[in-house]
């Protein structure tokens, strides 16, 4: 899986930092599949959805899927 880090300035003084998981080859979407938006809640970062201790994280299994 390719992973790209972005950070976004949202023109109120702050830069988002913003996560792209893609497949090997690059592409970011397999003909048919949706793309999935994952926006952690307040207190959290988004550290929990890429961590899983002994499996696949979350986000690599809906990447999969």
């Amino acid at each position: 899986m390719k992973v790209e880090k972005h950070l976004v300035d949202n023109g109120a003084g702050w830069r988002l930092g913003l996560t792209r998981f893609a497949a090997v080859d690059g592409s970011l979407l397999a003909s048919g599949a949706r793309p999935v938006l994952v926006i952690p809640g307040y207190g959290m970062n988004s550290f929990i959805f890429r961590f899983h201790p002994s499996g696949p994280s979350m986000v690599e299994t809906l990447a999969a899927r």
